[in-house]
Formats: structure tokens, sequence, C-alpha cells
């Protein structure tokens, strides 16, 4: 719970800072991530990987298309550690929402973040974790009440390869409320116009949960099917 608190603090005291540099109050952003948000804390383990995977540790190597014909599907009977073949422990994918506060394990390093644009050949470069610091992502809905002044970073995370080792992180998501209205929030007398459509965060959040658990033969939805 203290950790919780701390890191809800803290992200609100970010949400603030990054209102005064987009030209707004401080307090502008406030009423998405104050009042009956869905903000949580998360705890995640990645099992460390017994086979060789080296060869797929090639930054400029995109693990997310390439097919390794000796790889065996993934199944409820076969261990983790057993699996073969090249794997992820996170696909590449955006935070959906706010920000989010990433404690990572500091012994090893796995997030990754791609530096080009969707439709160009991913070029990924190492979130390598700092003793004593903590990881701050931005996530699409400050992307979308930015107007595209901030972008949310595409990310996945390698999967763990040292031997006996298993990482852990600790993401501390900040969410809108689910009846929020996301849409851009321009500053006063700016000559920008909105470039996004409004809607409900929890609208985006069920429709992002259904894409992560089950194949409706339909893109994933992303922020970029509210772009006007």
């Amino acid at each position: 719970k203290e950790y919780y608190k701390a890191c809800s603090e803290l992200s609100l005291k970010l949400i603030r800072t990054i209102a005064l540099s987009l030209g707004l109050s401080a307090d502008a952003l406030d009423d998405f991530f104050l009042n009956n948000h869905t903000s949580f804390l998360r705890l995640n383990k990645y099992p460390a990987i017994d086979n060789d995977a080296e060869p797929y540790l090639n930054n400029e190597a995109n693990l997310d298309q390439e097919i390794d014909p000796t790889a065996r599907n993934d199944d409820f009977s076969t261990p983790l550690n057993k699996l073969r073949g090249k794997r992820l422990g996170v696909n590449r994918h955006f935070d959906a929402g706010g920000l989010t506060i990433l404690r990572q394990d500091a012994n090893i390093s796995a997030l990754q973040m791609n530096l080009h644009r969707p439709e160009q050949k991913p070029k990924w470069i190492d979130v390598s974790p700092i003793p004593g610091a903590l990881t701050v992502n931005c996530g699409d809905m400050l992307q979308v009440l930015s107007n595209d002044v901030i972008k949310a970073p595409e990310h996945r995370v390698k999967a763990t390869t040292h031997p006996g080792k298993v990482r852990y992180s600790a993401p501390f998501f900040l969410n809108p409320a689910y009846d929020a209205i996301i849409q851009p929030i321009l500053p006063e007398n700016t000559t920008s116009t909105a470039r996004y459509k409004p809607f409900t965060w929890g609208f985006f959040r069920r429709r992002r949960f259904e894409g992560d658990f089950q194949n409706e033969g339909i893109p994933e939805i992303q922020i970029a099917h509210f772009r006007i």
C-alpha cells in the first residue's frame, strides 16, 4: 500500500509538470486521474529460459516476425523454461493509460524501446535499469490528451536468458476513470486543431482487453482509430 501510494503521488506530480510543459494550467489534467481513476500496481515475473537465445538478442533482429523452425508451439503441458526457440517476455505494445512508473530488476536488462515509427522497420534499443532510479513511460491516453506533442513509445520485454535468474518488475499504471472522455486538451490562443475524436477510457480499455485475450480477426484497438 505504501509503494502504491508513493507511485500515485509521484505520477500526479509528473502529470502536473507535463500539463505546465504543454502550456496548460498545472491542474488541467487532474480531473482525468484524480476521481474514480482505475490505476493499478502489478508484479511481473519472467522465468529464465534455459535454451541458448543469444542469436536472438541482436537489437536489429525483429523477434516479432522471424520464424524459428525448431520452436515448439506454446502449450499448457510444457514448462515455460523448457520451450525452445526465440522468446519474448512481452510482445511489442503501447501502454494504454496515462503514465507508467516502472521499477525494474536492477540486475537484468530486458526492456527495449522501438526508436522508429510503427510503419518503419523496428529499431530496438535497451532501456537498462539504473540502480535507485525508476523508469517512466508515457501511454496512449497522454498522447491523445497532449494532441501528439507527447508520443507513447512502443516497447517490448526480451526473455530472460540468464541461467537460473528470474526477472521481476513492478509497473504502476496511472489510468483515467472509466467514464473519462479522452480528447486533446489544447492551450488557450493556440492555432493547433484537435487530432483525435473524443472517446471514453472505458470503451478503449475494454476493446484493448478484448484484443489481449481473444482473436476476433480485427486489429487490436489503437488511438490511431480515433485520429481525425
